[in-house]
């Protein structure tokens, strides 16, 4: 087993393509509107199918309502929701949320 290696904060479809020829195990998103890495689900789900597949898409995502994950995570068809900042009682009990993987940061 090597290193994993995931690639994060993505903000624009020329960098994802450069990242993707590179090989990374993963390539992660902020849905976090604070952040200066933010981008808009909209975008990242036209540039998604360009990933090679065997590439993880992970969205990260702080402090987040249960609703918005379900949302994004339909609407870019993510592999890995990467969770920050969450309250013990947040639960991932959405069919949705079935067969992803949940990173609990």
């Amino acid at each position: 087993m090597g290193v994993f290696i995931k690639i994060c904060g993505i903000c624009s479809r020329s960098d994802l393509e450069q990242i993707c020829s590179l090989g990374p195990d993963a390539i992660g998103f902020i849905f976090w509107p604070k952040s200066k890495r933010y981008v808009r689900p909209q975008q990242v789900a036209q540039w998604l199918p360009s990933v090679p597949e065997g590439i993880k898409k992970v969205g990260v995502f702080v402090e987040p309502d249960a609703s918005e994950v379900e949302a994004i995570a339909r609407e870019c068809q993510l592999d890995v929701i990467q969770i920050h900042q969450t309250s013990n009682d947040w639960k991932i009990d959405r069919p949705l949320f079935q067969g992803l993987e949940i990173w609990l940061s």
